[in-house]
């Protein structure tokens, strides 16, 4: 097949990795920002951590943000706690969702190594309908504790030695809030030397980036989009998004901005 025949055959999609804050800030405001600013991406798959929903399921993010995009929607809740929300003391959960323009074929909620100090840590792993081809996204929200760059590695680690991850035929991706850089030992582990996990953004030119300046400093880079090297993708733009107030209610969508690729499944 000729590298023209290729890229016609090819399927385009946008995937977003975004940390929604949970219902922190002024909420109501927050979520009409996200609402608008990720419509604009018109994204295929988003990955969301931090996804806030009230016990009474009067407030879902994950649920509001896959209706209004038109998306199906994944959701592991998790950590349940009472949370403040725009004043009002609330009983809700935390926790992950992905949401997709392709069917779900298989999801799985997957507990990961976690610290009292810190609490319940899950990834959420599912399998995509994506045309002739099957797009595993793996979904994870590593430990916040400054001091566990060990737990961090082996959370990762149980994510990527899961047997879906380990399906060379599907395009195979882990993406999220690794809470730590890159360039941190516990992540270089599975990028360096091996490469056999792949920076997305930057292998399609995004580098460096900053996803979470509020609290972390000026150059905080803590969200991530990892593809396998071996698998059928090919990435061809990359950009941070929802990283502006919103035009409308002038609030910024999260404490973290986005991170949108723009891949290729391969035939």
């Amino acid at each position: 097949m000729t590298p023209e025949a290729m890229r016609q055959r090819a399927a385009p999609f946008r995937l977003v990795t975004f940390n929604t804050w949970k219902c922190d800030g002024a909420y109501a405001l927050r979520l009409q920002a996200m609402t608008r600013q990720l419509g604009l991406l018109a994204p295929d798959v988003v990955a969301l951590q931090e996804c806030f929903a009230s016990a009474d399921g009067a407030l879902d993010t994950a649920g509001h943000l896959a209706r209004a995009l038109g998306l199906h929607s994944v959701v592991a809740q998790a950590r349940p706690k009472t949370r403040l929300c725009d004043g009002v003391s609330t009983p809700s959960r935390s926790g992950m969702a992905l949401l997709s323009r392709w069917p779900v074929r298989a999801h799985l909620v997957l507990p990961l190594p976690s610290d009292p100090a810190d609490g319940e840590r899950t990834a959420l792993l599912c399998q995509l309908d994506a045309g002739p081809r099957t797009l595993t996204v793996a979904n994870v929200h590593l430990t916040h504790l400054p001091w566990a760059q060990a737990m961090r590695q082996q959370q990762l680690r149980t994510v990527l030695d899961h047997p879906w991850m380990r399906v060379l035929t599907d395009a195979l991706v882990v993406c999220g809030d690794f809470n730590a850089p890159l360039h941190a030992d516990e992540i270089r582990h599975f990028t360096v030397p091996s490469g056999v996990w792949v920076d997305a953004p930057r292998a399609a030119g995004l580098h460096p980036k900053t996803t979470c300046p509020a609290d972390h400093g000026p150059r905080a880079d803590l969200d991530h989009v990892l593809s396998h090297a071996a698998t059928p993708l090919r990435w061809r733009g990359a950009f941070l998004a929802l990283n502006q107030p919103d035009g409308a209610t002038g609030v910024w969508a999260s404490d973290h901005v986005a991170v949108c690729v723009d891949g290729e499944l391969l035939p």
